[in-house]
């Protein structure tokens, strides 16, 4: 999931590229898994990838991180995006720099995805993800993952 900059954090949360990967949005089809998923509450957006070997998990959040993602240089703009892959420790993306094209195409509403229930687990490839009421955690095979909820997000 990649989102253009620009938008800023509220309206880039409440909008979805199709994946560089070749995931398309959508309602899962029945046995299949979710595709992109979000919180009961809305302010937390999912989307799940996997080709070939390569599998993951990125999510934004329409509130906004607290404390701020990281900028890949201080003219850049901030990540938007935390993700996760089957194995290996938490990435965060999104951060463009003057010049630089947002490459990841066009936006798709998040208005149609699963609602992942405060309680319930999504999961795919070898990565899950637990909505509560405080939040959502996601842990990969390796055991690093994140927590994201309007108060602060943290990686582990």
């Amino acid at each position: 999931m990649r989102l253009r900059q620009g938008l800023g954090v509220a309206a880039a949360a409440a909008v979805v590229a199709v994946t560089a990967f070749g995931v398309a949005v959508g309602a899962a089809a029945p046995g299949s898994l979710p595709l992109h998923f979000k919180t009961p509450s809305g302010n937390i957006f999912c989307s799940y990838f996997h080709e070939k070997a390569l599998a993951g998990v990125d999510c934004v959040m329409k509130s906004g991180y607290k404390p701020p993602l990281p900028r890949r240089r201080p003219e850049c703009s901030r990540s938007y995006w935390v993700g996760l892959r089957a194995t290996g420790a938490v990435q965060t993306g999104g951060s463009i720099c003057p010049g630089e094209d947002d490459p990841d195409g066009p936006f798709i509403g998040a208005e149609n995805a699963w609602v992942l229930g405060y309680g319930k687990a999504w999961s795919g490839g070898a990565m899950r993800c637990t909505s509560a009421m405080s939040g959502l955690t996601c842990r990969n095979k390796s055991g690093h993952g994140f927590f994201l909820s309007r108060a602060h997000w943290r990686s582990f």
